[in-house]
């Protein structure tokens, strides 16, 4: 009996992702913000993210990888990043071509809803020179999302760096 192309492809693609959730892993050197200290080089994955210049506390890490998508997400109970990079298309000379898109979330307490706003198209996420997200390895680069908050206001800048270790 035959399978049909669409059910291979289902199968393919499930067996092609990896997923790792992390915490911020106590051996390695970090401050209270959650970022890694100097000249350290860990074995877990993790996310440093600076709001407007000011460290944001890091409680958890998120990375998934599949054939054409990397995302990661880093958080606390009252803030959240979200990064999407998809469509992995092509290279240009030793990196990657594809679409990202970042998200920031913030609620009041624990209890209520996320408000979730996207980054303007000029921010994006950028990986390491020849660092492959679509395959296991260690996977470094850095972000940067500008934010609107309307006309009145300066608008938010979130960057930092990432380091998904698939295997």
């Amino acid at each position: 009996m035959k399978l049909p192309v669409p059910i291979l492809t289902l199968l393919f693609l499930i067996a092609a992702c990896s997923k790792q959730t992390t915490t911020p892993d106590p051996v390695a050197p970090q401050n209270s913000t959650g970022s890694i200290g100097a000249g350290a080089v860990p074995a877990t994955s993790w996310v440093t993210v600076q709001i407007n210049g000011v460290a944001m506390t890091v409680t958890t890490t998120n990375f998934s990888r599949c054939s054409s998508t990397f995302n990661f997400s880093a958080g606390n109970n009252l803030q959240r990043l979200d990064a999407y990079c998809f469509y992995f298309y092509g290279s240009s000379g030793l990196n990657y071509q594809y679409s990202d898109s970042i998200n920031y979330s913030t609620r009041p307490d624990t209890a209520s809803p996320w408000t979730t706003i996207t980054a303007s198209n000029s921010s994006g996420v950028y990986f390491e020179c020849c660092a492959a997200p679509v395959a296991d390895s260690v996977i470094d680069g850095n972000y940067r999302a500008l934010f609107s908050l309307g006309a009145k206001s300066a608008g938010l800048s979130i960057d930092g760096d990432f380091h998904g270790v698939f295997q």
